[in-house]
């Protein structure tokens, strides 16, 4: 996160994390550790103007040598970016 890695994903913007477990992604095993975060998105507020909502999202990290080596999404080989 710190790195610039992903764009979408701060420290500020987790909401929680999940209990890690081993998996693959691109052939190669990982920790895998689930992160819920949430982002403001426009929302529609009243019919008149806009406001802000968060809306959260759930990725997973991809760990290798206590490093995050790639952020998807959380059922998906789709990267966050």
């Amino acid at each position: 996160m710190n790195s610039g890695q992903v764009r979408s994903i701060f420290p500020e913007n987790v909401q929680s994390y999940g209990t890690p477990y081993v998996g693959t992604y691109n052939n190669k095993t990982y920790w895998m550790v689930p992160v819920q975060f949430g982002r403001l998105a426009p929302i529609p507020r009243d019919g008149f103007g806009r406001g802000h909502g968060l809306i959260l999202s759930d990725a997973v990290a991809c760990v290798s040598g206590n490093r995050v080596e790639y952020w998807i999404y959380k059922n998906s080989s789709i990267q966050v970016p």
